[in-house]
């Protein structure tokens, strides 16, 4: 657990302070076991949809471990970050409702960082070829509503990686498209 990793490192000694983030991939294994990416699959997000309970237990183990002193919570929304076997890392595609339930208990067990590495590649894993220009548009705007939403509603800090250069600029664009 995140309390007992932070107990292992009062045990040590460091010539330099460190924290810890608590990271989405870690959460989603410990919280789903074997399953913890399904829903990172082809199709996955339609087809492997976390319940309710699951994205709770998520929210409830990011909740212990902002209480227990981690600086804030990290998830993966970029579609190079792969396992060994080519899928997506857990949680690059997590639904808005199970981000914004994470959101919430960040804030509730003392605020923090909310940072994420994202390229806006998509809201599927599918090839970009493959995908349609609309939903990749609604996809996008959905996205950034949830930033603004935890930024607002909770007073987290949202940090957003996105790779510089084009990224970057097309994360502009959005903003002003909003």
């Amino acid at each position: 657990t995140f309390p007992e990793y932070m107990d292992a490192l009062d045990k040590l000694h460091f010539s330099a302070d460190i924290t810890a983030m608590i990271s989405h991939g870690q959460v989603r294994s410990w919280v789903l076991g074997d399953r913890c990416n399904e829903a990172d699959k082809p199709g996955g997000p339609t087809t492997s949809p976390l319940t309710y309970e699951e994205k709770q237990a998520c929210a409830d183990v990011v909740r212990e471990a902002i209480a227990e002193g981690a600086i804030g919570f990290s998830i993966n929304r970029f579609a190079g970050h792969r396992d060994s076997h080519g899928v997506l890392v857990p949680g690059t595609l997590a639904d808005v409702d199970e981000l914004i339930m994470i959101g919430k208990a960040v804030a509730e067990a003392g605020g923090g960082v909310y940072e994420m590495a994202h390229d806006f590649s998509g809201y599927d894993d599918i090839p970009a070829n493959k995908r349609t220009p609309e939903r990749v548009r609604e996809h996008n705007i959905r996205e950034w509503k949830w930033f603004v939403f935890l930024a607002a509603e909770y007073g987290l800090t949202v940090n957003c990686g996105t790779g510089g250069g084009q990224h970057m600029r097309d994360m502009l664009v959005r903003i002003n498209e909003m």
